[in-house]
């Protein structure tokens, strides 16, 4: 519905600044009922602690009346409760995601920004220097269990042991955690070691 103003023996700029009135000021206003339970009119309805009066201020605080357009539209400004769980899931699962080789490189190089790109190459150049290390113990592994002389159904499963083993070192992100907490907790006892007591 499109509401036309009507221009009212208003003084707005007095009214939002709150300076007093001037006379024969003229505002163009919308006006429209206020949505509040209106209690029942008594005799005393002009008064200030009125229950009508309680009831029309308890309405325009609740409904933000009193604040600006610029005050109204900061406050509608951020994300509810539902789009921040959602934007922590989306960027728990990137993470999640970027932990999977040359996936994260991959989109960094092609992003076009020249500062990703560097990243990207610096990432793709880390993770290939980590796929490396397991690749080289897998080959000698499989070389070396090729060179065995058994049956070539031992040989087998000694090469479908080591390829699952290659894989998860290569493609399971959590593969390392271990082996890094306990290099944390050596660190950490060697750090109590040397801290002066």
């Amino acid at each position: 519905m499109l509401y036309i103003g009507t221009a009212l023996a208003i003084d707005w700029d007095a009214y939002a600044t709150g300076r007093p009135p001037q006379a024969g000021q003229r505002t163009t206003v919308i006006v429209e009922p206020l949505a509040f339970d209106s209690p029942k009119p008594g005799t005393s309805d002009l008064d200030f602690d009125s229950p009508v009066s309680l009831a029309i201020a308890q309405a325009i605080v609740e409904q933000h009346f009193f604040l600006d357009i610029d005050s109204l539209l900061a406050s509608a400004r951020g994300a509810n409760k539902i789009e921040v769980q959602r934007q922590s899931a989306d960027a728990l699962t990137e993470t999640v995601l970027n932990l999977i080789p040359f996936r994260a490189c991959a989109k960094d190089l092609g992003s076009g920004d020249t500062r990703k790109m560097i990243n990207g190459a610096w990432g793709c150049f880390f993770d290939l220097t980590g796929l490396l290390a397991p690749t080289r113990s897998f080959g000698a592994g499989a070389l070396s269990s090729l060179k065995k002389t058994l049956p070539a159904a031992q040989k087998l499963w000694l090469l479908g042991r080591l390829s699952a083993t290659y894989l998860n070192a290569t493609l399971n992100p959590l593969e390392s955690v271990p082996s890094l907490l306990h290099l944390g907790r050596l660190g950490l006892v060697r750090l109590n070691r040397a801290a002066p007591t």
